[in-house]
């Protein structure tokens, strides 16, 4: 982030947290599963016998590497049809040039298309050299990121196949199957299946620790990953009174997992704590990569509703680190005093607002800089403050008809000290007890007030609309489909 970049430095807010994996371990993968890298799992190397078919993939990579697309997709159908007139071409090449096809329609959005290849290409290579072929791995891995979303099942069973293939090649902790395991957690969570996606990421971090050591510093991405996905997932979980006891229902139930919030709280925080052991073990207890860590530690704490102190001594440890280091850009130190602010607002410390304004003297005398600061503090920002999951309603009311939208709209006040006032129902189709519920809700919420000429300023006049999903009993409740 340098001082002139001002789309960079709008991007240093999301933060020394995004860019952990480049400072830790530059080689490790972030592939999103929502937006999957297709043309990455592409098969660039194929060793044509006859010299017209190794011309026509140094095209299709050519025009892969000029954005030209749609006719990179049209050359390798055309390919195909040459190999099968040529008959000197093996499976094997054929088999790799469909599922290049597959990939290619997979990136331009033809789904039809690109199953029809994966198809086809995984049966020539099946069928040429058996169903355990290593390259049917990423083949699989691949058809699975385009099942994911819409048919879940289907995407767990083909990321199985994947997994199973690099177990019988490398072994049960295969290196390979960490990105399979990553897209199994998405997954299985789509498929209400949560309880697996946790055991997935156990297990990732396993893989993880067999082929890097437990204190790698190669290991760290999957760490801060799996600390990051545990502290979200304790999060959606309510908490409930100690003294119920465990109900019968299927291991998914909410009942079951309610159970488990402490302990996975736990867990994340363990590898928090993990992970800044092994940063300060390498670079020192001062070094910038801590910073993104304490920050996460910081937001477990809110998450979990205890340990407000620890979290805001982790904070203020992180402010230290960015403000006494020399690199330190001016919007880092911005966010590292906007985080802290934010974390006193939370607890209520009157310290927030001086948070606050040396964070605004921090984004001040630069016009680049001075418009992140508007962004920043030209209105009131929701915190997180570690509230319960909300709670849904198990029946229309008599009011509204099938498919209304359910809702309760607010109006409130944000003061300068960040606390909501002034709740007042404007409109709902729900009954009084959830809109008193809204009403409650709002009053516990926590945020970053509008700072204007140096000064927190309450706002007036703003409006929220919360909508519940009908939470329908056990019995009518549709089970998961099975992952085949």
């Amino acid at each position: 982030c340098r001082r002139r970049q001002t789309v960079t430095r709008v991007k240093c807010l999301v933060r020394l947290s995004a860019v952990l994996m480049l400072l830790c371990a530059p080689g490790a993968s972030s592939e999103d599963p929502a937006r999957p890298d297709y043309i990455g799992r592409l098969f660039l190397e194929i060793g044509f016998v006859t010299e017209s078919a190794a011309a026509a993939q140094r095209r299709l990579l050519s025009l892969i590497n000029a954005g030209e697309l749609g006719e990179a997709l049209q050359l390798t159908t055309d390919l195909q049809r040459s190999i099968r007139e040529d008959l000197s071409e093996s499976a094997m090449r054929l088999g790799k040039v469909a599922l290049n096809e597959a990939l290619l329609a997979a990136e331009t959005g033809d789904r039809e298309r690109a199953f029809t290849a994966f198809e086809a290409g995984i049966g020539l290579i099946s069928d040429s050299h058996g169903r355990f072929h290593p390259d049917l791995a990423e083949a699989y891995t691949a058809r699975a990121l385009l099942h994911l979303g819409r048919d879940n099942p289907t995407s767990i069973a083909d990321l199985r196949r994947a997994q199973h293939i690099m177990h019988r090649y490398d072994g049960v902790f295969s290196a390979d199957q960490v990105l399979p395991l990553r897209y199994l957690a998405v997954a299985h969570g789509a498929n209400q299946q949560r309880y697996r996606a946790d055991t997935d990421y156990r297990f990732m971090v396993k893989v993880s620790e067999v082929n890097h050591g437990a204190d790698s510093l190669a290991h760290l991405p999957v760490l801060v990953e799996a600390a990051s996905y545990f502290s979200r997932r304790g999060a959606d979980i309510p908490a409930i009174p100690p003294h119920w006891r465990m109900p019968p229902g299927p291991e998914e139930s909410l009942d079951h997992d309610a159970y488990r919030r402490e302990p996975i709280f736990r867990e994340a925080r363990d590898l928090y704590d993990h992970a800044i052991g092994i940063v300060e073990q390498n670079h020192g207890a001062d070094d910038l990569r801590i910073v993104p860590l304490l920050q996460g530690l910081a937001q477990l704490r809110v998450r979990q509703g205890i340990g407000l102190g620890s979290a805001e001594h982790a904070l203020e440890r992180a402010l230290r680190i960015v403000r006494e280091s020399p690199s330190t850009d001016p919007a880092d130190l911005a966010d590292a005093y906007i985080r802290l602010g934010d974390m006193y607002t939370v607890t209520s410390d009157r310290r927030a607002a001086e948070s606050y304004l040396l964070a605004w003297d921090t984004l001040s005398g630069d016009t680049e800089l001075e418009a992140l600061r508007r962004q920043l503090f030209a209105h009131p920002t929701r915190l997180e403050v570690g509230l319960p999951p909300p709670a849904s309603p198990d029946r229309m009311p008599d009011h509204a008809g099938p498919g209304d939208p359910l809702f309760v709209e607010v109006s409130y006040t944000v003061r300068a000290d960040g606390r909501v006032e002034d709740v007042r129902v404007a409109d709902s189709n729900l009954p009084f007890r959830w809109r008193s519920y809204v009403r409650t809700r709002m009053g516990a919420t926590r945020y970053r007030p509008r700072v204007v000429e140096r000064e927190p300023v309450a706002t007036r006049g703003l409006s929220y609309r919360h909508h519940f999903t009908l939470r329908l009993p056990r019995s009518q409740r549709q089970p998961p489909s099975p992952a085949g």
